[in-house]
């Protein structure tokens, strides 16, 4: 387990160095885990070909692509796979396959729209049931979040996740003791479950139990190394708590396991702007929008670096950009107001 005290040990990589592992580790595609997976992939590729119409096989690669954390291609044959099918049920699996990649992106209002439309097809299916608690529960919507949390116990009393969001929700609600009882009880019958350990650092890092929750995500990391999130979850508490080094260790991790991370890239881009690294951080913003372009992000993350930078011209460009994505993007009169004393400040 990595240690806190043991800051000095975290991976020291030069400035050159790291922009050429970031551009590799952006630009090539993710390697295949195993030769089942790739023969696997081949025969839905060719089934696909042959038959345009096989809703099975699209939605076959839409989970392969998934497992491989290509999640632009995943959604891509997941929309397919409902083009192809006029099966309401089967629609519905793959609509809520869809939101659960938008959750995984934490793009939560995305994801709360397939899980709608899944549940409009197929008005039992328990896994959108349980992913409509979950998603209220990160929108901090708690009636919603009830209501479907007592819709997915209906259906499965004993299911792992649907108690989990119970738990959750109790924690939300302020009944923590009866939250960490719940959970703990969980991880009895569970020991070692991804999911559940998350939640129970999540929740001992809202409680502000900072060294529990640490420790919780240094285990996940070593039980589950090859887990993207893991690493990108032990890399925030580390970037929250300023210890840049280890966070930065974390964050390639987790860009080495998933090249299209984007929260990955913009916290490794706030952290070398943070450093006083201007061409770093600009290159991981970027990097950052060319993975989501619509996301406003990144460009108003370049602005406040230029202007840090005292780049006026460039902080004016990157935050014009910011607002054609996003109109009514929070702080931009401030923002602009700070670009434009620049000006005055640089004219004199």
């Amino acid at each position: 387990m990595l240690s806190l005290k043991n800051e000095e040990r975290a991976t020291k990589i030069t400035t050159v160095t790291i922009a050429v592992v970031v551009i590799i580790l952006f630009s090539v595609r993710v390697v295949i885990r195993n030769q089942d997976w790739r023969t696997e992939k081949t025969l839905w590729k060719k089934t696909a070909e042959t038959d345009p119409n096989s809703h099975r096989a699209w939605f076959k690669l839409g989970n392969i692509f998934r497992e491989e954390y290509r999640f632009e291609s995943a959604i891509y044959n997941y929309n397919k796979s409902i083009e192809v099918t006029k099966k309401p049920k089967l629609k519905a699996k793959a609509l809520n396959s869809l939101g659960a990649i938008f959750m995984r992106q934490k793009r939560f209002k995305d994801a709360l729209r397939e899980f709608k439309l899944a549940l409009e097809l197929h008005p039992k299916y328990f896994a959108t049931l349980n992913n409509l608690a979950a998603v209220y529960l990160e929108m901090s919507d708690l009636e919603n979040a009830k209501i479907y949390v007592d819709k997915a116990l209906e259906k499965l009393p004993d299911s792992l996740t649907a108690n989990t969001n119970r738990a959750v929700l109790l924690f939300k609600k302020g009944e923590k003791d009866a939250a960490k009882e719940m959970l703990d009880g969980l991880l009895e019958k569970f020991p070692g479950n991804y999911s559940l350990l998350n939640v129970l650092a999540k929740t001992a890092y809202e409680d502000r139990e900072y060294e529990v929750a640490k420790k919780y995500y240094e285990d996940i990391v070593l039980f589950y190394p090859d887990v993207p999130e893991a690493h990108f979850n032990l890399g925030d508490l580390y970037f929250k708590q300023e210890f840049f080094d280890l966070a930065i260790n974390e964050f390639m991790q987790t860009v080495r396991l998933d090249p299209g991370y984007y929260e990955a890239h913009l916290n490794l881009a706030n952290i070398y702007g943070q450093k006083g690294d201007i061409e770093n951080a600009i290159l991981l913003m970027k990097n950052a929008s060319a993975i989501r372009p619509k996301a406003s992000e990144p460009s108003l993350g370049m602005a406040l670096i230029y202007l840090q930078n005292n780049e006026y011209r460039k902080a004016k460009e990157a935050f014009e950009e910011t607002i054609m994505i996003n109109p009514n993007q929070p702080g931009a009169t401030e923002i602009n107001a700070k670009i434009d004393q620049l000006k005055e400040h640089l004219e004199n």
